[in-house]
């Protein structure tokens, strides 16, 4: 787990928690943000979402990233897919209004993009809300693409809501259960 403090006013100060695995191939984060958005001048809005997309792209470990809000959290789990194309990226966003804010962006970029397990077919991303994805059709769904090494990564977004709204949506105590397939959990956060 890697945790960058943004309150260092120039340099962010990261620690790593953990040996961090690396996926065979190394990605450089500069270049796959230029391809992605198809910008050979894009830069990351800070060091802080740098150091969070190489470790991202480049580890095979969980990273919780906590981002201020607008500071390209979503971002994050684009790079992920763009980076996997053949394989499925999950991110499960707790708010109806984020999901589609989310799904409209994906389609933006030109990666394919489906917001229901009904009809899946293997897109890119496949963005969930938490109920989706801990249901019994939503584990069957990430247990066969886990199977069949084709799930990427699963970010969650908004992830301090299981904290804070517990009690209001107890779904958000089943959240966990996702880190049982055997892939990347990407918490992300702004507080």
């Amino acid at each position: 787990v890697i945790r960058c403090d943004l309150e260092i006013a120039r340099e962010p100060r990261c620690s790593l928690f953990a040996q961090v695995p690396r996926y065979p191939l190394a990605y450089e984060p500069v270049s796959w943000l230029q391809r992605l958005l198809d910008d050979p001048l894009a830069s990351y809005n800070s060091p802080q979402q740098y150091m969070a997309a190489k470790m991202i792209l480049n580890t095979a470990r969980d990273v919780v990233v906590i981002l201020p809000t607008g500071t390209g959290k979503s971002l994050l789990a684009m790079l992920s897919a763009a980076s996997r194309p053949e394989r499925t990226t999950v991110i499960v966003s707790p708010l109806i209004s984020l999901k589609g804010d989310i799904v409209r962006r994906v389609g933006r970029l030109g990666l394919s993009v489906h917001d229901a397990l009904e009809g899946f077919t293997g897109q890119s991303i496949l963005v969930l809300t938490p109920e989706l994805a801990i249901s019994n059709p939503g584990e069957a769904l990430l247990r066969r693409l886990a199977y069949k090494d084709s799930l990427n990564r699963i970010f969650i977004d908004e992830v301090h809501l299981a904290v804070t709204d517990g009690h209001f949506r107890p779904i958000f105590s089943g959240l966990p259960k996702l880190g049982a397939h055997g892939v990347p959990l990407i918490l992300m956060t702004a507080t």
